[in-house]
C-alpha cells in the first residue's frame, strides 16, 4: 500500500507499536462502534433479505449483474413483503401480519440491508448510487415514494396530549403557597 514505504523506515519498536494500536483501532471500529442490538438487527434484516431472494429463486445476494431499475424493484418488493408478512416462522414460509410494520421499522431494515451492501462495496437497491450523506436519507425515488405511501396509510401515532398551562396553574399555586390575583 501507499504507506508501506514510510512504515518500513520506522524503527522496529515503533512499527510494533503502530501495528498493536492499529489492531485496537480496527477492533473499536468494527466491534465496539455498534451496540449488540444493532448487530443483531443487521444480521436479522440481512437474513430476511437473503430468504426473500431465495424465495424468488435468486441466488446472488447482491444482485450482481442486475440493472439499477431491477434492483430497485426487487428492493421495493422486499419492503412490501417485510411490511405485510412475518419473516421468522419455523416453517420458513412468511405468514400474514395482523398489523403491517410501521415505516420507521422499514427504514431500519433499509439501513441495515443497505449497510450490508456498502460493507461489501456494492450498491444498495434502496439508496442513490454514491450516496455519502449529502441527501437527508439518500433513498432512491422509488423507495421514497413507497415509504411515503405506507406512511399515508398508517394511523397517526398515539401521543399523550401536552399538559396545558390552565391545568398547571393550580399546581403552581399549591407549591408557591399563595393565591394569584
Amino acid at each position: 500500500t501507499d504507506h508501506t514505504r514510510e512504515l518500513s523506515n520506522l524503527r522496529p519498536s515503533a512499527r510494533d507499536k503502530l501495528l498493536r494500536l492499529g489492531n485496537i483501532v480496527n477492533t473499536r471500529r468494527i466491534l465496539d462502534a455498534k451496540q449488540e442490538a444493532s448487530w443483531g438487527r443487521k444480521e436479522r434484516y440481512t437474513r430476511y433479505w437473503r430468504n426473500f431472494l431465495h424465495s424468488l429463486g435468486i441466488k446472488e445476494v447482491f444482485l450482481e449483474g442486475w440493472g439499477r431499475q431491477s434492483k430497485e424493484l426487487i428492493g421495493c418488493c422486499f419492503l412490501v413483503e417485510l411490511r405485510e408478512n412475518h419473516q421468522d416462522q419455523p416453517t420458513g414460509t412468511p405468514s400474514k401480519r395482523q398489523k403491517p410494520l410501521v415505516v420507521s421499522t422499514l427504514r431500519d431494515a433499509i439501513s441495515h440491508v443497505g449497510a450490508a451492501f456498502r460493507d461489501d462495496g456494492r450498491r444498495s437497491p434502496f439508496h442513490i448510487s454514491g450516496w455519502q450523506g449529502s441527501a437527508p436519507d439518500g433513498l432512491n425515488p422509488r423507495t421514497k415514494e413507497l415509504l411515503k405511501a405506507f406512511e399515508s396509510r398508517e394511523p397517526p401515532p398515539q401521543r399523550q396530549p401536552a399538559i396545558t398551562a390552565q391545568f398547571l396553574e393550580p399546581v403552581r399555586l399549591g407549591v408557591s403557597g399563595h393565591q394569584a390575583k
